[in-house]
């Protein structure tokens, strides 16, 4: 084995699988009797990093990340403080389904009866332990709370009161975390 298999072939390989690995676009191939030069290196290696950690110094930042990139919560350095669910429902609805201003995993709020809501996520979550932060409606003085009980896969049910305690119609708000 020659100097040039045993010092540039190694080097000019890794490029290459990294190339591909990267589905990088416009970088230098060599074929058999190419001339490999230092230049069409550097030209990689700084094509490679440039697309693949964004010229960030070998460190990824939040530009460097598509919004459809999709990466999942357990991936995250504190999963549990991340929202997996939420919704804000503004007040005024007593009957049928309720709108929501905001929505995220969350396929519908009914009302069942005054001062009860049925919360719908979609998708299902893979068991029943999270907690959910609500909050009542401001302007309208109402506590809304969640009981651990109504937690299940699908769903949970929201109660509002008035400040007297009675059962009250509300918008609310509420985030759902857990622990993956």
């Amino acid at each position: 084995m020659n100097k040039w298999t045993k010092v540039w072939l190694p080097a000019a390989l890794a490029v290459l699988a990294t190339a591909v690995i990267a589905g990088a676009g416009s970088i230098k191939t060599w074929t058999g009797g190419d001339t490999l030069t230092i230049s069409d290196l550097n030209d990689n290696f700084d094509h490679l990093h440039d697309n693949m950690v964004g010229g960030h110094g070998a460190r990824l930042v939040d530009s460097d990340i598509s919004t459809s990139a999709a990466i999942t919560h357990s991936k995250m350095a504190t999963p549990m403080a991340i929202p997996k669910a939420m919704s804000v429902v503004p007040p005024g609805c007593t009957s049928g389904t309720c709108s929501q201003n905001i929505s995220w995993n969350v396929s519908a709020v009914a009302w069942n009866t005054t001062g009860l809501y049925d919360v719908t996520l979609s998708p299902a979550r893979d068991d029943a332990v999270y907690g959910v932060m609500i909050t009542g409606w401001l302007n309208t003085g109402a506590n809304c709370s969640v009981g651990s009980a109504s937690l299940t896969t699908t769903g949970f049910s929201v109660q509002c009161t008035n400040t007297a305690g009675t059962a009250a119609d509300s918008g609310f708000t509420f985030v759902i975390y857990d622990n993956t």
